[in-house]
C-alpha cells in the first residue's frame, strides 16, 4: 500500500471489543532523519476526523440541558450575523445543511494565525449562504467553526481547554491536541504531498482558523480509543450516540447519510458503519466504527490526498473473519513500473479472464487509487489509461469517469474533460450520488475555461 501511495509513513491500529488488537507504524515520521513511525505515539493531521470530536461537546451541552440543536445559532454566538436566506441551527450546521460555504481559493493553505475562535469566523461571516438551511446538503468545515463558538459561548470556557478537558482526557487520548505552529509538540510527524512527480514537504500552514473543523493531531491508538468511549458510553449515554449516528435529512426528507459530526452508512457487505475521513495539509485519515461487532479501524499517513481505497473495509473483512480478496492494484502498479501501461492493462484483462477469484474485480476504488497514485508522481498519460480502463469496468461510476475528466483537465485536454465530467454528472444524478454538486462544479469549472478559451 505504501509503495502504491506513495506515503512516506502510515499508521494503523485496529481494535475489538474494547481492546486494540493490533497497531503498527510503516515507514517514517521524518524522511530527513529517518524518524520511524510509531502507532502509540506519533502525531498526525487528523483533518475532518476533528468534527466527530467536536460533536461530542455538542452532545455533552444537549444531554446537559444547556444546548438546543434547533435553536437559532445567535442564541449562543450573538455577534455572529443573522442571514436573509434563513435561521441557521446547530443541527444544521453538525449535519452540513446550513448552507455555510466550504473554502475559497487558497484558504486550505491559510498560514494566518487566528488567536481566538470567534476571530477565525470572520473568513466566512458576512457571506451569504449557499442555500436556505436544511434545504440541501453541501459540505462545509467552516460550519463547525461556527459549532465551536456555540461550545464556547454555552460553556463560557475556551473551546480548546474544553476539548481537553471534557473528551480527550476522558477518553484516554493521552496524544490528542490542537495542531499548534509555534510551541514543540513532541512525536508530532513532517508534511509531505506529492509535487510535479516528487515528493516534497508540505507548504506551512496554520489551522488556527478551523480547530473543530480539521485541526486536531492524534495518534491512530488514540482514535481506537475515541472510538471506544462511543460504544462503551464513556463520553455520551447510549441513546445520545445514537443520535450522532442518526443520518439527518433534507427539508425534502432525503437522508443525508450524516448524523451529527459522524457519516452512517453500510458497506459493499451490508455491515452498518460511521466514522469520518480526514484530509490534510499532508496527512489524510481514515477512522471507521463497526457498532454492531464492536470493531474500530483507524489508519493515517502523513501525506496529503493519499489514496487508501477502502482499506477500512479490509480491515473488517480481516478481523471480522471474512474472505479477504487480493487488490488488484498492486499488481498492476508493478507491472507499470517494468513493463509500461499497455503491458499492465493487459495483465489486468488476463488477470481478470483466469484468476477471476484471486482478485477483487468488483471494487472500484482499486483502480481508481492506482490512477490518482499515478497522478500524483506526474505519470498522466499512465493515470488517464487507468482511469478509462475503470470507466470500461464500471460505465455508469460517477467517480470513475470524474477521475478521468480531472486527468484530462490537468492537461488541459478540456473536450475531453468535459465530456467525461458531463457523463460523471450523468451517472451521479442517476444514483443520487451524494458528490453531486461537487462534480457539477467540476463540470461548470471546466466549461468556463472552454469559454474563455475561445
Amino acid at each position: 500500500m505504501m509503495e502504491l501511495t506513495g506515503a512516506p509513513g502510515v499508521a494503523v491500529s485496529v481494535g475489538i471489543q474494547g481492546r486494540i488488537v493490533w497497531s503498527e507504524g510503516f515507514g517514517f515520521a521524518d524522511l530527513e532523519q529517518r524518524v520511524p513511525i510509531q502507532a502509540s505515539i506519533t502525531r498526525f493531521r487528523v483533518g475532518s476526523v476533528s468534527k466527530p470530536m467536536t460533536a461530542v461537546a455538542v452532545a455533552q451541552l444537549l444531554e446537559e440541558g444547556r444546548l438546543d440543536l434547533d435553536a437559532p445559532i445567535q442564541d449562543y454566538v450573538p455577534t455572529f450575523p443573522e442571514k436573509e436566506e434563513g435561521t441557521i441551527t446547530i443541527r444544521q450546521l453538525t449535519g452540513h445543511l446550513a448552507g455555510i460555504r466550504n473554502y475559497n481559493d487558497g484558504e486550505f493553505l491559510s498560514q494566518k494565525h487566528y488567536p481566538t475562535v470567534l476571530e477565525g469566523l470572520a473568513i466566512f461571516r458576512d457571506d451569504p449562504l449557499l442555500h436556505k438551511p436544511g434545504l440541501t446538503f453541501v459540505y462545509s468545515s467552516y460550519g463547525w467553526n461556527l459549532v465551536s463558538a456555540a461550545v464556547e459561548g454555552i460553556s463560557g470556557e475556551e473551546f480548546l481547554n474544553y476539548m481537553r478537558r471534557r473528551v480527550f482526557q476522558p477518553s484516554g487520548m493521552d496524544h490528542t491536541m490542537a495542531d499548534y505552529v509555534v510551541p514543540i509538540v513532541a512525536n508530532r510527524t513532517r508534511y509531505y504531498t506529492w509535487r510535479d512527480g516528487e515528493l516534497d514537504n508540505a507548504p506551512p500552514v496554520d489551522n488556527s482558523y478551523k480547530w473543530a473543523g480539521g485541526g486536531f493531531l492524534s495518534t491512530s491508538e488514540d482514535l481506537v480509543r475515541f472510538g471506544f468511549a462511543h460504544l462503551n458510553s464513556k463520553l455520551l449515554k447510549p441513546q445520545t450516540v445514537q443520535l450522532l449516528w442518526t443520518s439527518q435529512k433534507t427539508e425534502a426528507g432525503e437522508e443525508t447519510g450524516y448524523g451529527i459530526g459522524w457519516s452512517v452508512g453500510n458497506d459493499s457487505k451490508k455491515r452498518r458503519f460511521v466514522g469520518h475521513g480526514g484530509g490534510s495539509v499532508g496527512g489524510t485519515t481514515i477512522f471507521r466504527l463497526y457498532p454492531d461487532s464492536q470493531l474500530v479501524v483507524a489508519a493515517i499517513t502523513n501525506m496529503s490526498s493519499a489514496q487508501f481505497g477502502n482499506l477500512e473495509e479490509k480491515l473488517a473483512d480481516l478481523f471480522l473473519g471474512e474472505d479477504v480478496s487480493k487488490d488488484i492494484g498492486p499488481s498492476l502498479f508493478s507491472v507499470i513500473r517494468h513493463d509500461g501501461i499497455s503491458a499492465a492493462v493487459n495483465h489486468y484483462k488476463y488477470l481478470k479472464r483466469s484468476l477471476p477469484d484471486q482478485y477483487n474485480f468488483t471494487d472500484e476504488q482499486a483502480l481508481s487509487v492506482l490512477g490518482h497514485a499515478l497522478l500524483s508522481r506526474a505519470q498522466t498519460g499512465e493515470a488517464i489509461e487507468i482511469f478509462k480502463l475503470n470507466t470500461e469496468e464500471f460505465p455508469e461510476s460517477a467517480a470513475a469517469f470524474h477521475s478521468l475528466g480531472s486527468a484530462y483537465d490537468s492537461i488541459g485536454r478540456l473536450e475531453l474533460a468535459e465530456d467525461s465530467y458531463r457523463t460523471s454528472v450523468e451517472n451521479a444524478e442517476a444514483s443520487s450520488h451524494d458528490d453531486l454538486r461537487y462534480f457539477k462544479e467540476s463540470l461548470e469549472a471546466v466549461q468556463e475555461k472552454l469559454r474563455k478559451a475561445q
